[in-house]
């Protein structure tokens, strides 16, 4: 299987990644722990507009995240993406397309949850395009990734 077809499965499995951004205010890296949507390769995320990471990515675009395998008894898989952030609006169709069709990780999105976002007025979506994935897996005693640019 190619590291494209790899990767979209393993986003397929997970639900939760970390965002990194540059800080607008102190020009440091910031992370912050967050659910996504992925079509294909292409990451959404939900957020207030009020965020810091929502004024960092208007500032700055680019960002990286990393999504993290399961595993009790070895280092997990993990996928890295770096790429450019582009902020949306609520009403976007393709963002809220892909917010409610199940993209995320089964169990996680209800109805309920739904209505609560429709409802708020401060959500943005967060749009992901990769630039270059890397998926990394433990072998050999050691972690080792292919790099693939998008």
């Amino acid at each position: 299987m190619d590291l494209r077809r790899k990767a979209v499965k393993f986003l397929d499995k997970h639900g939760y990644c970390t965002i990194s951004t540059i800080n607008s205010e102190s020009n440091t890296p910031q992370s912050t722990l967050v659910r996504y949507a992925n079509d294909d390769l292409i990451i959404y995320l939900i957020s207030a507009k009020e965020r810091r990471k929502v004024a960092n990515i208007a500032i700055n675009p680019k960002v990286s995240i990393v999504v993290y395998g399961r595993s009790l008894l070895i280092p997990p898989k993990s996928l890295i993406i770096w790429g450019d952030a582009t902020i949306l609006d609520r009403d976007d169709d393709e963002a809220f397309r892909v917010y409610t069709s199940g993209r995320f990780p089964a169990g996680w999105i209800n109805s309920q949850a739904i209505r609560r976002a429709e409802r708020r007025s401060n959500i943005v979506f967060i749009r992901i395009e990769p630039k270059k994935i890397r998926l990394n897996e433990y072998r050999n005693g050691f972690i080792s990734g292919d790099v693939l640019e998008v």
